[in-house]
């Protein structure tokens, strides 16, 4: 039974979290230890060492101080939390405006019991990287405020049928193999190495660097016909990708989601455990994203957009990773408004519009091997330099086809699907396919934006923002003109020439 009113202090692990704001101090007692130091040796320093200790102490107290005075407290109607020492700030926010409430517990504070709890409204903080509240406090109280949030809405009449789904390790398995992301693996391996060179000297990066060059030169690369220039290159977005995928694997371990009384819990996490808690009633659209690959392999994965969720880079951020028959089918008893409308679209590209999908994405499949020839007829280069240029030409063509099967699949399948509750989008950005559903009352404004070839042929691009943290856009391009005016969605802005 939880009373009226809970309060509590944030955990002791707080004080190492303040001092970090105050650690630019040490450069003063360093500097001053290095010029005194230099001038009059031991006992200059020595003699001013109590400076050095006032600035130490000043640290340790501003922090210690920090934590006595960060303190939160709850009851039925709001969670506040009050903190600063020179200015204190208190931050009050009622339960039904919290869209999403986050239970984080890192690696290296779960030995202390120690959580971060974060909540966000759509007062929009979490789109600048900070949160209206964010505090450590003791992982038992983080538990009990989210159970407390859930309970909420069991308490104010809504239903009290649960509904669960957790994906197979599998699905989880292709979800990272289809959507790691090769450059963050890369980024990931490069921090690594620069981090080890610090704490562990640099003969030990330089170790790992002389292990990898050693690699990319090996005999095992050469006999498949790769220079060590291509083999390192390789051998960067292999490892890259590896990195990417396992760290996809351990993010997503243990991942369920559980709907409750209108209020989604979403779990997972191996060694950082992740819990949140959403109010459906805030989410702005769901959106259904797809690769040519998992599209082929009837893949999908499911991502909501509400202020506060997965706004950090190593959040849970797509929230059912599975077969998409079945993704639409568990989309459909959690999300009754958010249901994609029938594949067929109401409104699809005009047919005049192809060149407008397809070029974009057939010029640098034709410039990149065009170049490649130029290169290699008209330049002198060696034998390592001809086949590095295969290579680069090979790793740039690869994906411009992707993106060319891309916009080919969104020509064919693209458009709006229209109801009397919202609408459908189906679109592509990048390499990824987006089936988007919006409820009416979640779009801000619909936007006709026309090119002077599209106002000669009768085209245009229909551009939606939705309510959002972010700016929000979906671009279905060269749609008919005339049809796409008399969409009954919201009063139109039309830019053009």
């Amino acid at each position: 039974m939880i009373p009226a009113v809970s309060r509590g202090r944030s955990h002791p692990m707080t004080i190492f979290f303040s001092l970090g704001r105050v650690l630019y101090l040490i450069v003063i007692p360093v500097l001053r230890g290095a010029v005194t130091a230099l001038r009059g040796g031991l006992y200059a320093w020595s003699s001013g060492a109590w400076a050095d200790t006032l600035v130490l102490l000043f640290m340790l107290a501003f922090a210690v101080i920090s934590w006595r005075r960060c303190t939160y407290e709850y009851d039925a109607l709001c969670l506040t939390v009050r903190r600063g020492v020179f200015r204190s700030r208190c931050v009050t926010v009622p339960w039904k405006q919290i869209s999403a409430l986050s239970k984080t517990s890192p690696f290296l504070l779960r030995p202390f019991r120690a959580a971060i709890l974060r909540a966000d409204t759509i007062a929009a903080r979490s789109s600048n990287g900070r949160h209206d509240i964010d505090i450590c406090i003791h992982e038992n109280t983080a538990l009990q405020i989210l159970e407390f949030r859930r309970n909420s809405y069991i308490h104010s009449g809504k239903s009290r049928m649960a509904r669960e789904y957790s994906p197979g390790m599998r699905s989880i398995a292709a979800y990272a193999f289809l959507n790691s992301n090769t450059f963050a693996g890369i980024v990931f391996l490069s921090t690594f190495i620069s981090q080890t060179g610090r704490l562990l000297g640099d003969e030990f990066s330089g170790r790992l660097i002389g292990s990898f060059e050693r690699l990319s030169r090996s005999s095992t690369m050469g006999a498949i016909g790769l220079p060590p220039a291509a083999a390192a290159i390789s051998l960067a977005l292999l490892l890259g990708w590896l990195i990417a995928f396992t760290l996809t694997i351990i993010r997503y371990h243990g991942f369920k989601v559980r709907d409750r009384a209108g209020i989604l819990s979403v779990y997972g996490g191996f060694f950082t455990r992740r819990q949140y808690v959403v109010d459906k009633n805030l989410v702005n659209f769901v959106d259904i994203r797809q690769t040519a690959a998992s599209m082929l392999l009837g893949l999908c994965s499911l991502y909501i957009c509400t202020p506060g969720y997965a706004v950090r880079k190593d959040d849970i951020a797509c929230l059912i990773p599975t077969r998409r028959g079945r993704s639409v089918d568990f989309m459909r008893e959690l999300f009754h408004d958010y249901t994609p409308k029938p594949p067929a679209p109401h409104l699809k590209p005009s047919p005049r519009g192809k060149p407008g999908y397809i070029l974009p994405a057939l010029c640098p499949c034709i410039g990149i091997p065009a170049l490649a020839v130029f290169v290699l007829i008209y330049f002198p280069l060696s034998q390592n330099y001809r086949d590095l240029t295969m290579f680069v030409m090979i790793m740039l063509l690869a994906p411009s086809l992707l993106f060319l099967l891309v916009r080919w699949i969104d020509f064919r399948t693209g458009g709006i699907s229209l109801d009397g509750s919202g609408c459908t989008l189906r679109y592509s950005r990048g390499f990824k396919l987006h089936t988007v559903a919006i409820p009416g009352d979640k779009i801000a404004m619909a936007v006709i934006r026309r090119s002077i070839f599209q106002r000669f042929r009768g085209r245009c691009n229909l551009i939606i923002y939705s309510i959002s943290t972010k700016r929000k856009t979906h671009i279905c391009r060269n749609m008919v003109h005339g049809e796409v005016v008399r969409l009954p969605i919201l009063p139109i802005l039309e830019i053009g020439y």
